[in-house]
């Protein structure tokens, strides 16, 4: 076989893809992001409990349970156990935090690779594994620990099983399907819908209608699988959960209601046209069509702190024209394919249209993302079959290639250099900073108590990012989580009404924002762990007694990449890079 021949192969080609996928996803992977946002450190400290006990740090709860964790908010049964051995066998840190969620978003891109292949051929199928590679939704959540990225991938493999098999083989399908509803809480209203359209598809394009009594069963499996969940509900917190799934908040359909008929000038019409029904229409018109504004998807996505990306979408200008392009090629060429296609894009919003709590798209539409990239992929493809008709394919890809070269790179420059500050507590970097303080007070044997409104959530950051957490000290954590009482070695985490006077030999760290504590309000000499971008108070130090001595700055300022090795830091360095003293000039 000639060289040219064996680079051109699709095996050869998808180990191309996942090791520039798993590139740009682990670079610098233990700085950014720089830190473990609440929801996600519940998975990755449970996730190491249950490599190296079989339990959750509380001990209450075990994988076979398929259950949320008491005590905890209710979230996806099963990622603690995938992510168990990684996170047991590494030492805690973002690093072991992220690479599982990195190389199940590399494995995405293959997933994408082959299934084009099946579907249109080499050609297609390379660019938009190229188009995964490099997507900021991908690059983005593949280095984080939310649980959408897994979530999109077992979904998009359960799609592709039912592609590649035949016979009895189909109803390997349900596997990564139970493990995608295991895997996220939003996905589990998309399990039968999803199921329906991709099945419908194959059944009538790939098996030529055959095997109608395998495609029975699998569906048959997977509702049986949604009616078990549904009976375990009385027994778990999940049902917490399931009282977010309403199109609307009833309070705020109310008071909307109630706001239009006042406004409007006495009529007969009125409570026809100002009612419950039709301010709940137009609410979910609003966040279905949210999900597909050109705002959110191409120039600045939602405001929320730990999705946002600084001044960019999920996907980069350029794709715009050429999802335009794919849509329009598809819908010549490939109809049912194209049909197949916008019906899943139509469905994936479908938890964040019935989610009362607030509007999101990042993760709870996320399964619209890897079909957003076929399309684009897809368009790709066609503009360079168009160019090449013209005898200008090698000018015209050099063109493409240099729009797209420029796009992420600006990306790229946006994640690594400016995100970092600007979201740093959409990853709550500053709980970072306090568990290194702790930790270092912890080792000088120095007393220190971390007074909050919710010091588990403080805690449970200073036993990773400390990496305290192992086989001889997970009873002496059991213990305190059972018990609510968060202490270890030289360091507790106290609410300001368990904490009765202060100790003059002790560090305390406090929110001055919880205006209900009075313990500290006639507290001088303070230090400060301040909010990157702004150097903005958001903890502070009474009676440090270990950055102190060091040349501390008023404010923030000139961090590096390396900075972000915050528990590699020295005390020195550490103090005078995240720690502030106002007063000092």
């Amino acid at each position: 076989m000639s060289y040219k021949a064996f680079i051109c192969k699709p095996v050869f080609l998808a180990i191309l893809l996942f090791f520039i996928a798993l590139f740009f996803r682990t670079f610098w992977l233990d700085k950014f992001p720089v830190g473990i946002v609440n929801d996600n450190m519940i998975f990755v400290l449970n996730a190491r409990a249950v490599f190296l006990t079989g339990h959750d740090v509380s001990g209450q709860w075990n994988p076979l349970s398929f259950a949320p964790i008491p005590d905890e908010p209710a979230q996806a049964e099963i990622p603690y156990t995938l992510m168990a051995p990684i996170l047991g066998i590494l030492p805690s840190s973002l690093f072991s935090a992220h690479i599982f969620h990195a190389i199940i978003n590399s494995f995405l891109v293959v997933i994408l690779f082959f299934i084009v292949l099946r579907l249109l051929g080499k050609g297609p199928a390379f660019l938009v594994g190229l188009v995964a590679c490099f997507s900021p939704w991908n690059i983005f959540f593949g280095r984080s620990a939310f649980e959408a990225s897994l979530a999109v991938f077992f979904y998009t493999f359960g799609f592709f099983i039912l592609l590649k098999t035949t016979r009895w083989k189909i109803l390997w399908t349900f596997i990564p399907l139970a493990l995608g509803f295991y895997t996220y809480m939003a996905y589990k209203i998309l399990l039968l819908p999803y199921l329906f359209i991709i099945s419908l598809y194959t059944w009538s394009q790939i098996h030529n209608r055959k095997y109608t009594k395998q495609y029975v069963v699998l569906f048959l499996a997977c509702i049986a699988l949604l009616a078990g969940f549904l009976f375990a509900l009385k027994y778990q917190n999940t049902a917490n959960r399931l009282g977010e799934l309403s199109f609307v908040s009833s309070a705020a359909i109310n008071k909307q209601v109630n706001t239009e008929r006042q406004l409007a000038i006495q009529n007969p019409f009125k409570e026809i046209v100002s009612n419950k029904a039709v301010a709940i229409l137009k609410d979910s018109i609003a966040k279905y069509y949210g999900a597909f504004s050109l705002q959110n998807l191409f120039i600045d996505n939602e405001k929320t702190l730990r999705f946002h990306i600084y001044n960019h979408g999920y996907f980069y200008y350029a794709d715009l024209l050429f999802f335009i392009l794919g849509f329009c090629y598809l819908f010549a060429y490939k109809r049912k394919l194209w049909l197949f296609l916008i019906l899943i894009l139509l469905l994936a919003p479908l938890p964040s249209i019935i989610s009362s709590v607030e509007t999101s798209y990042a993760m709870r539409a996320s399964l619209y993302i890897p079909f957003f990239h076929i399309i684009i992929g897809t368009g790709i493809w066609y503009s360079l079959m168009l160019l090449k008709k013209g005898n200008i394919l090698i000018p015209g890809t050099i063109i493409i290639a240099g729009i797209y070269t420029i796009f992420v790179g600006n990306f790229l420059y946006t994640y690594f250099f400016i995100q970092p500050i600007y979201a740093s507590e959409g990853t709550a970097f500053s709980a970072r900073v306090v568990a290194r303080y702790v930790a270092l007070a912890n080792e000088e044997k120095k007393p220190i108590t971390v007074v909050v409104e919710a010091p588990k959530i403080l805690y449970k950051d200073f036993i990773f990012y400390s990496n305290s957490y192992n086989r001889e000290t997970a009873s002496h954590f059991r213990n305190d989580f059972l018990r609510h009482t968060y202490a270890f070695e030289f360091a507790s985490f106290r609410t300001c009404t368990d904490t009765k006077t202060l100790d003059k030999n002790t560090t305390y760290i406090f929110d001055p924002g919880a205006g209900n504590c009075q313990l500290f309000k006639d507290s001088n000499q303070l230090l400060t762990i301040a909010q990157l971008s702004d150097s903005g108070t958001i903890y502070s130090i009474y009676q440090d007694v270990l950055c102190s001595p060091y040349e501390l700055k008023p404010y923030i300022s000139h961090l590096t990449v390396q900075d972000f090795s915050v528990e590699k830091l020295t005390k020195k360095q550490f103090c005078e890079t995240f720690i502030i003293d106002y007063q000092r000039k």
